[in-house]
């Protein structure tokens, strides 16, 4: 489950209880938006998010309304792909399996999140103290096909990643 309720908003809005939920696209948007435990909490709703939406969007009830689900999109979403490249990427969706979907992140313990005085905003603001030539290095290895490594059973083996896969 997911608890978003803050000290400001107590609302029940903000609360999805363990097991299945049926959400509208609104409603799917809060739990992805939680962040009360920090952002790498926030990055897990999304994936969880994100493999529901690819649940339903492969269901036999929706599949078949794609080509009108990406025409929709037109005018609202900004891309440099053609909408023959939409039309391709979107039946090739419908052929993935969520176990071969992997989210993977850079590793926590590279991020230490600290408050610096800003004089834009007029005071303190929260920051990530992070190496970048690390980060930088990361990105490299993904681009060779080196990062993340395989994975068994949808999760990482080494403690230098977080992968995880749709169940």
């Amino acid at each position: 489950g997911v608890d978003g309720r803050t000290a400001k908003d107590r609302s029940a809005r903000l609360v999805f209880p363990p097991g299945h939920q049926t959400l509208n696209g609104e409603k799917a948007l809060t739990p992805g938006r939680t962040r009360n435990n920090g952002v790498f909490e926030r990055a897990n709703h999304q994936n969880t998010v994100l493999c529901a939406l690819q649940d339903k969007l492969t269901s036999p009830s929706v599949v078949t309304r794609i080509p009108a689900l990406i025409n929709s999109f037109r005018g609202a979403v900004q891309t440099d792909l053609t909408p023959e490249q939409v039309t391709q990427l979107g039946c090739i969706g419908t052929k993935l399996k969520g176990e071969d979907i992997t989210f993977v992140a850079f590793p926590q313990e590279l991020f230490d999140g600290t408050r610096v005085y800003d004089p834009v905003f007029g005071g303190r603001v929260f920051i990530w103290d992070v190496d970048y030539e690390i980060l930088r290095d990361y990105v490299a290895r993904f681009n060779a096909g080196a990062w993340p490594a395989p994975a068994i059973s949808g999760e990482s083996e080494s403690d230098e990643e977080t992968t995880s896969t749709c169940p």
